[in-house]
């Protein structure tokens, strides 16, 4: 005779207190950024960047499949499978967002170095 019952899927190794806890950490930190709170307005601040830029092949290309699934797909099937890869275009979108303004402080930290360094320089060269 076969007997069947449920089995735990949880370990009873201590695995909080081993060496994977900071890797655990980082990465359940870098997981709380992706809410709809933060994704949604980083992938709309992608879509307008990318078209102030005038980058129109690049926002084609990642507006393309979720347009397509929002307006025809939609309407012909509801099943949850078929919005998956929507994610993703906005999750490239979001990505786009960052990239930019992590590129436009980079560009103000390197002139507010490089003013700094002249100025210095101009400092060492009057006193002598």
């Amino acid at each position: 005779m076969l007997r069947l019952e449920r089995t735990p899927l949880t370990s009873t190794a201590p695995v909080s207190e081993g060496w994977t806890r900071a890797p655990r950490l980082a990465l359940r930190a870098a997981q709380e950024l992706f809410i709809t709170a933060i994704a949604l307005p980083l992938a709309l601040a992608g879509i307008f960047l990318l078209a102030r830029a005038r980058n129109f092949r690049a926002l084609a290309a990642l507006l393309a499949v979720p347009l397509y699934y929002l307006c025809v797909q939609s309407a012909l099937h509801t099943e949850y499978r078929y919005v998956l890869a929507i994610h993703h275009f906005l999750f490239v979108l979001a990505a786009a967002a960052l990239y930019t303004i992590a590129r436009r402080y980079q560009q103000e930290a390197e002139e507010n170095l490089r003013a700094i360094t002249e100025k210095l320089f101009n400092e060492v060269i009057s006193d002598k």
